[in-house]
């Protein structure tokens, strides 16, 4: 099934910010792998965007509306750069939320899942001959949640870290 670019309007069906000949296109450019085959290319970036989403709640600004299915398009959404602030368009995309979904989706295209987690019980022992033995037992949930840090570098600018604490007023 093809994809469906969200193009700034806030769509409730968009499952990608970036077409798959662009992001082939960006990935041949910067040395990222999506697979050979289309269908499994479209999931792997259909991943990608989902995971671009579990940043959301670092970004600046809003949804443009409750029901778009993507994280962007935002309204009152800032880009930061030092103590430079510059508003975003809310009818926009900014083109590193589309490349940070492509770096996303060439990890998952390599067989990893950053959002991979199991639960269960760990138990790790050592043991010195003649001086002793111990024992950890850790109860609940162990994790392999990968954080691409890449990814997060790639959006930064729209995370606005960092800035201290600072206040948008307007003029109603």
């Amino acid at each position: 099934m093809a994809l469906t670019i969200e193009t700034g309007t806030g769509s409730a069906d968009s499952d990608s910010y970036i077409s798959l000949v662009d992001a082939r296109t960006y990935a041949t450019n910067y040395g990222y792998s999506l697979s050979a085959v289309d269908a499994d290319a479209e999931v792997q970036l259909r991943q990608g965007a989902l995971y671009v989403n579990t940043i959301e709640s670092q970004f600046s600004g809003d949804r443009v509306n409750s029901s778009q299915s993507l994280a962007w398009p935002r309204v009152d959404a800032t880009s930061c750069s030092g103590s430079l602030t510059i508003d975003v368009a809310s009818d926009s995309v900014p083109v590193s939320v589309a490349n940070a979904q492509v770096i996303a989706a060439s990890t998952y295209a390599s067989g990893v899942n950053p959002r991979a987690s199991e639960s269960g019980s760990s138990i790790a022992s050592e043991e010195v001959s003649g001086v002793g033995k111990i024992s950890y037992f850790n109860t609940g949930q162990t994790t392999s949640v990968i954080e691409l840090t890449e990814v997060t570098d790639v959006l930064s600018q729209y995370l606005c870290l960092n800035q201290g604490l600072s206040l948008k007023a307007k003029r109603v």
